[in-house]
C-alpha cells in the first residue's frame, strides 16, 4: 500500500536544505512530506511528459515519493529540485521501458498463440496416424521421444495447452517449445512409419 504524504504544513518556513537535513537526521517523515509537496507538481509534470495517462502519473508520483524515502539524496546535495527532477525522469523512462517490454512480450505470446492454433488445427498429432496407426499407437510411441519433446507434445496436442501454459509448466522458452514440437512431430512420424513397416 502506498504511503500518503504526511501533513507537514508546520515546516513551511524551513528551506529545502534544512528540511533535507532534518529528514536525513531522523525518522520523521513529515520533513520529507513537506519537501516533496513543494515539488509534487514538478514530479507529476515530468511523469505526464513521458507517461501521459493521468492515473498512471498519479501512481508514479507516489512511487517517486517512496523512492525518496527508501533511497534519499545525499546530505550535501546542491539542489533537491534538480535531484528530484532527475529521479522523476529516470523512473518515468524505466516505467515506459518495462511497459514496452511487457507489451512486446504480450504481442509475442499472441503471435505464438495464433500460430499454435493453426499448427494444432492443420497439423495435429493425430494427423500422423498412418494406415496401421491408431491413437493408442501414437500415445505408445510418444514414450520414445526425448523428455522435453514428449512433455511439449503431450501438453500441446493431447492436453491442448497453449504455448504460454507450456512455458509456465516447463520453464522452457517459446523458441524451445516450438522446436520441441516440430522435432517431436517429425520424430513421431518416423517412429510411426517404422512401426507400420513392421506391422
Amino acid at each position: 500500500m502506498m504511503r500518503k504524504l504526511p501533513n507537514s504544513g508546520q515546516f513551511q518556513e524551513l528551506s529545502d536544505k534544512e528540511l533535507l537535513s532534518k529528514m536525513l537526521e531522523g525518522k520523521d517523515n513529515r520533513f520529507a512530506g513537506e519537501l516533496f509537496k513543494r515539488y509534487a507538481h514538478l514530479v507529476y509534470g515530468v511523469c505526464a511528459k513521458y507517461i501521459k495517462n493521468s492515473a498512471d502519473c498519479k501512481d508514479m508520483t507516489m512511487v517517486i515519493f517512496e523512492k525518496m524515502l527508501s533511497k534519499p539524496p545525499v546530505k550535501d546535495l546542491l539542489s533537491f529540485r534538480s535531484w528530484l527532477f532527475t529521479v522523476s525522469k529516470n523512473e518515468s523512462l524505466t516505467y515506459l521501458r518495462n511497459r514496452s517490454r511487457t507489451h512486446a512480450q504480450h504481442e509475442k505470446w499472441e503471435e505464438f498463440e495464433k500460430s499454435s492454433e493453426i499448427f494444432m488445427e492443420n497439423e495435429g498429432v493425430w494427423s500422423l496416424n498412418s494406415r496401421a496407426s491408431t491413437e493408442t499407437d501414437v500415445l505408445a510411441v510418444l514414450k520414445q521421444l526425448k523428455p522435453d519433446q514428449r512433455k511439449c507434445v503431450e501438453l500441446f496436442f493431447v492436453h491442448e495447452k497453449s504455448y504460454k501454459e507450456i512455458a509456465q509448466q516447463t520453464g522452457l522458452s517459446l523458441g524451445q517449445i516450438k522446436s520441441h514440437l516440430q522435432n517431436g512431430k517429425r520424430k513421431l512420424r518416423v517412429l510411426l512409419e517404422r512401426r507400420d513397416d513392421l506391422a
